[in-house]
C-alpha cells in the first residue's frame, strides 16, 4: 500500500512538525455484527462501508492524491502507477473497486485494465476518471461508472458510492 504524510504550515512562524495519521478511528473500522446479523437486508454490502480500491493513474501525484481523499472518507486503497502494477496487485490482493485512468501509456489503457481485471475478480466495482468522461459515458456501458476530469473530493466520494450500489440487472425482479 501507498502511506502519504502531507506536512502544511499553518503560519510564517515555526513550529515543530509531527505527522498526522489519516487513519479513521478504531470503532468505524468494522460494522457493528449485531446489525448485520438481525437483519438480512442489513447484511447487503453498503455503498458507505469501508471498500479496498485500488487506485490507478500514470500520474504520482493524482493518484496520491485519490489515495487521500479515499482514506479520509473511510476507505482503503492501494495506488500503482500502471496497468501493469494494477494485474499484480488484482492478482494477490481482492479489491472492491477499481478506480483508473482511461488514457495511460504503455499499451494497456484504463478500460482495457477494467476488462482484464473483472475477469480475475468478477466482482469488482469499476470507476474509470478520463477528460474525455462525456465520450466514455455515450458508450452506454452501465457497469462502468465514469467520473469526469477535473473531480473533487465529493465527486469522488458520490462516484464510489454509486459504484457500490447493486447494479440494475443485477437485482432480483418480483
Amino acid at each position: 500500500g501507498t502511506c502519504v504524510s502531507v506536512y502544511i504550515p499553518l503560519s510564517d512562524t515555526a513550529a515543530p512538525i509531527s505527522p498526522v495519521s489519516m487513519e479513521p478511528p478504531a470503532e468505524r473500522q468494522t460494522p457493528s455484527p449485531a446489525l448485520s446479523t438481525a437483519n438480512p437486508a442489513l447484511a447487503a454490502p453498503s455503498p458507505f462501508l469501508k471498500r479496498r480500491v485500488l487506485v490507478v493513474d500514470d500520474e504520482p501525484g493524482l493518484c496520491d492524491l485519490a489515495c487521500i481523499w479515499l482514506q479520509s472518507i473511510g476507505h482503503r486503497p492501494t495506488g500503482v502507477n500502471s496497468p501493469q502494477e494494477a494485474m499484480e496487485h488484482l492478482r494477490n490482493e481482492k479489491f472492491d473497486i477499481l478506480f483508473t485512468d482511461v488514457v495511460m501509456p504503455g499499451g494497456m489503457d484504463g478500460l482495457a485494465l477494467a476488462e482484464q481485471a473483472v475477469k480475475l475478480q468478477p466482482e469488482l466495482k469499476i470507476l474509470v476518471t478520463s477528460g474525455y468522461a462525456d465520450a466514455l459515458q455515450k458508450t452506454g456501458d452501465t457497469h462502468v461508472i465514469v467520473l469526469s476530469k477535473p473531480y473533487g473530493r465529493n465527486e469522488l466520494k458520490d462516484a464510489i458510492g454509486k459504484a457500490c450500489l447493486p447494479h440494475p440487472a443485477a437485482t432480483p425482479t418480483a
